[in-house]
């Protein structure tokens, strides 16, 4: 090629690159890409989020199930110790009916 052909296209290529419908093309792949990026940290965001209030949620239920055990096992050594108690009264009230 000669050089006048390489002027000529270089200054094409210059004009072209400089032109406002170029510019504005680049413009709207970047403001794009930008968007793209934001929805995309956003998403990432939420999805944190629900991550964490999941494991939240999982925290309370496993505090309170852990809370029902506890109230079951009060629960359960009360009754026993009700239920001694009623035999020791029965035992005592026998033993005193016997004398």
């Amino acid at each position: 090629m000669r050089s006048s052909h390489l002027k000529f296209l270089s200054l094409l290529l210059i004009s072209l690159l400089c032109s406002p419908t170029f510019a504005k093309g680049a413009r709207k792949d970047r403001m794009k890409e930008r968007r793209e990026a934001r929805q995309e940290r956003r998403q990432e965001r939420r999805q944190e989020r629900k991550e964490e209030r999941q494991e939240k949620r999982e925290d309370r239920r496993e505090e309170h199930e852990a809370r029902i055990q506890e109230r079951k096992e009060e629960f359960t050594k009360k009754r026993i110790q009700r239920r001694k108690m009623i035999k020791e009264r029965r035992k005592s009230r026998q033993n005193s009916s016997d004398e």
